[in-house]
């Protein structure tokens, strides 16, 4: 089972929601109200604050300590794999009702009961074990509880098709000059060594869940090229407002067009169990044999399902063309593919070797 054993490599860089103008946008889609949050949105929808919420993934302990500042919770429990971050969520929560645990998630077994609510907040992408993981919460809400969830669902590893990767590279060609982003396809082998969980399954976080939970409330968050164009890029934060302000809603403008046509990188889902599913055991032994013959079919690489070039061929013909997508086009089709196998893999190192060497004469 994939864990990341370096925590280092989160809560660093630039995020798209670190603009105001991109945090309201996140709320409309989300909520249909700029100025209301999923987590306010959560509890007016529910109609009273929540006894007992059970947090995936906590990380330092950010959401658990909204949602309790927010009035929505009453006690919390988080859990994580991190003990670093296990220690920074403690030292905040001094004095609120937060209890941690140090697990690990996919082990599909958690600390306490009478959970009413469970957070998933960019937890679920990194969930090598989804099946069982989803199986166990499922078991583990009380019958009138609520599995909220905002997460990536995305390609996995963020393995953008050539449409989307596309669409991203010709709205940023219209940047101005000093906001162009610094579009680099997400090399798949760096990643892996970064974090091997990143992203690991996100493309069957939804399908899983709604095997085990019957969703109420459903909404494309968006992100198709916003986040592609304004994650990552720190020259944003500190542009003049008044060339910062029309570009990004120039861009909000586009992910919307693309979020009502079900393009989408980010879900905010609201469900409840479904303890049917739990009835027909010989489905579940057949949903568990799959994951286990996937896991031990691919822990070694942890690449999965990696597309074909017929497959990016057949995008692109799909898709409209110009002279200045040749670059792109060749890094999608060539590089990429060649880093994502071993053998360029291993030609990318020596050159790298190789030029780092003639650097040092």
């Amino acid at each position: 089972m994939a864990v990341n054993e370096n925590p280092g490599v989160y809560y660093s860089g630039s995020y798209w929601n670190d603009l105001p103008a991109v945090r309201m946008y996140l709320n409309k889609r989300a909520t249909g109200d700029e100025s209301t949050t999923w987590i306010d949105h959560a509890v007016r929808l529910r109609g009273k604050p929540f006894e007992k919420a059970l947090f995936l993934n906590c990380g330092n302990g950010w959401v658990e300590r909204d949602w309790l500042h927010a009035g929505a919770i009453k006690s919390a429990v988080g859990v994580d794999y991190s003990e670093p971050l296990l220690d920074e969520a403690r030292a905040s929560a001094v004095g609120l009702p937060i209890e941690y645990h140090q697990i690990d998630t996919n082990l599909a077994v958690f600390p306490g009961e009478g959970y009413d609510l469970i957070v998933n907040h960019a937890a679920g992408h990194h969930v090598t074990r989804v099946d069982a993981v989803l199986r166990s919460l499922s078991q583990l809400l009380s019958p009138d509880g609520w599995f909220v969830n905002w997460d990536y669902v995305g390609p996995h590893r963020n393995q953008y098709g050539w449409p989307q990767w596309a669409e991203a590279h010709r709205l940023n060609n219209r940047a101005p000059a000093p906001l162009k982003q610094r579009m680099r396809y997400p090399d798949l082998a760096s990643m892996i060594a970064t974090d091997p969980t990143e992203a690991i399954h996100s493309e069957l976080f939804l399908e899983t869940l709604n095997r085990y939970f019957v969703p109420i409330y459903d909404r494309a968050v968006g992100g198709w090229v916003a986040y592609l164009l304004l994650t990552g890029n720190a020259s944003l934060l500190d542009a003049n407002p008044t060339i910062l302000d029309p570009w990004v809603a120039e861009v909000l403008e586009r992910d919307a067009n693309a979020a009502a046509t079900g393009n989408t990188l980010f879900r905010y889902v609201i469900a409840c169990p479904k303890p049917a599913a739990l009835d027909d055991q010989t489905q579940l032994n057949a949903w568990a044999e799959e994951e286990s013959n996937r896991e031990a079919g691919d822990a070694a690489s942890t690449q999965y399902y990696q597309q074909s070039l017929k497959q990016d061929l057949w995008e692109m013909t799909k898709n409209p063309f110009d002279a200045k997508m040749l670059k792109p086009a060749f890094y999608h089709l060539v590089i990429r593919r060649l880093r994502n196998t071993p053998a360029g893999l291993r030609f990318f190192d020596s050159a790298i070797q190789i030029i780092s060497k003639m650097r040092s004469y």
